[in-house]
């Protein structure tokens, strides 16, 4: 286990690493001073998404150390203290490092004693670190169990909570300051978002009673055991979309898009975004011929799709060239797919035809479905899922075919890169399935930002020829992390 000098070492190596993105130390005996040699590293690191510092008895004077770092930081975005002996002090100065940070989107402080004073139950550290949650808008998941009685009772939901994501069954102590924010949280967020709902409530095991009328105000109870669960079932569902509009297949989504909301009679579809090429744009305004179009469409009406109807000609090229990017949108995007396909009236399916041939005549009628989602598909590297197993395997199947060329391989990969993050066996699967070293090369490069796993990485590389190969990815890829932070 690393001791305090090790923690000092570790800090030195950190304030001039530029490669590490994800650090776990747990379970390891840094203490106080090691701890804090590493925060005062991370004052100056300007890459390093995630640390793990859980389980290393870090105290309140390492707990102090983070706070000062956190103020300085910009680039960490995952924070794990759990399990490190923070009391009420070390609670009261992370709050203030939390509530300055503006890059934090995932912060795990559980099983530290924060609500307690020597054999005493105090609340105040806790009330700081809840107001600190209520003023940072940024952070997506608070971890925050047994911090504060020795969480004795079943805590459901409330043991990690994600606000984003509130579905789930809650029993909160409202006496308790994190229980009580978080049942102020979600009772806010009932109310004003559509179709969402507390049922089966209860305070102090009988039936509570709540306004109907979502203006009346309710004043929440100070103290008594609040239970219910917390539902979505009728919530808005999304879709995102971004779109090339020189690509006919992408300009004539924008437009069904567009119109469909221009003629929807009520406020449930609409367009939370409409934006072309970076700029606010009028939904009612004719979509020019190029461009980069960006649209966040939202329902709340009980469909979980939308359909596009199309009836193509494949005898002529314009119609033969929208089908080839209607199928070239099914196999790659994230949450497109054919619902149901004929040509002449006899069902087809993405790998009924040979990529990329599209037949030479007949009625080719499709219906093309893009799935709706509770929230975007693309939430960032560490927390999008990565391609569905069995959209890869269709994939997988159109790229293994010995006749398509390396062009039209590199082509589809690349597709898939821009609305899909991967595996590191997915992405070591693609580069095998391209032929030439070129594209090998070329494959690694562009789909490494978009591998979960980055610490398997090398993994991919073995599908790499050569020693050679496998380095000049690597320095390509810190090429390429350099440049967007410069971009940033």
């Amino acid at each position: 286990a690393f001791s305090e000098e090790a923690g000092r070492h570790f800090g030195a190596m950190l304030s001039h690493h530029s490669h590490l993105l994800d650090v776990d130390l747990k379970w390891n005996s840094l203490r106080a001073k090691g701890g804090a040699a590493i925060a005062e590293a991370l004052k100056s690191n300007s890459v390093l998404n995630k640390l793990d510092l859980g389980w290393n008895g870090l105290g309140d004077e390492g707990a102090k150390a983070v706070a000062e770092m956190l103020t300085a930081n910009t680039a960490l975005t995952h924070l794990d203290l759990s399990h490190n002996r923070v009391n009420l002090q070390g609670a009261i100065d992370l709050a203030s490092g939390i509530k300055s940070n503006v890059a934090l989107l995932n912060v795990e402080l559980n099983f530290n004693p924060m609500g307690v004073k020597g054999m005493e139950h105090d609340t105040s550290g806790l009330q700081h670190i809840v107001d600190a949650l209520r003023e940072n808008h940024n952070l997506e998941s608070v971890g925050l169990s047994n911090v504060q009685s020795g969480g004795s009772y079943k805590r459901g939901a409330a043991a990690r909570f994600d606000p984003k994501n509130p579905d789930g069954h809650y029993v909160l102590d409202l006496s308790q300051p994190w229980d009580h924010f978080l049942a102020e949280t979600l009772y806010e967020r009932m109310v004003n978002e559509t179709g969402e709902s507390w049922i089966n409530h209860s305070l102090d095991a009988k039936q509570l009673e709540l306004p109907q009328d979502s203006s009346t105000a309710w004043e929440m109870p100070g103290k008594g055991v609040l239970e219910f669960d917390y539902v979505t079932w009728k919530r808005g569902l999304e879709a995102v979309f971004q779109l090339d509009l020189s690509n006919p297949c992408d300009l004539f989504l924008g437009e069904q898009i567009l119109s469909r909301t221009a003629e929807a009679d009520t406020s449930r579809e609409c367009l939370r975004e409409c934006k072309l090429n970076g700029l606010p744009f009028e939904a009612g305004d004719e979509l020019p011929a190029k461009g980069k179009l960006h649209l966040v469409y939202c329902s709340t009406q009980p469909q979980d799709e939308l359909v596009f109807s199309v009836s193509l000609d494949l005898s002529r090229p314009d119609d033969k060239v929208m089908a080839l990017r209607l199928w070239e949108r099914a196999l790659t995007a994230a949450s497109d797919s054919w619902k149901s396909a004929k040509l002449d009236g006899a069902a087809v399916t993405l790998t009924t035809w040979q990529y990329p041939e599209v037949p030479a005549a007949g009625t080719f009628e499709l219906d093309y479905s893009v799935a709706l989602a509770t929230k975007p598909t693309d939430r960032g590297l560490y927390f999008s899922a990565p391609m569905a197993a069995a959209r890869f395997k269709q994939l997988h199947e159109v790229l293994s075919c010995e006749a398509l060329s390396d062009f039209d391989k590199v082509n589809l990969i690349k597709h898939t890169a821009a609305s899909n993050y991967l595996t590191s066996q997915q992405v070591k699967q693609l580069i095998e399935s391209v032929s030439y070293r070129k594209g090998k090369l070329e494959v690694a490069v562009f789909l490494h930002s978009r591998t979960v796993d980055q610490a398997n990485f090398g993994l991919v590389l073995q599908a790499l020829p050569s020693e050679a190969d496998r380095q000049a990815v690597l320095e390509q890829t810190q090429a390429e992390k350099g440049r967007r932070r410069r971009r940033e």
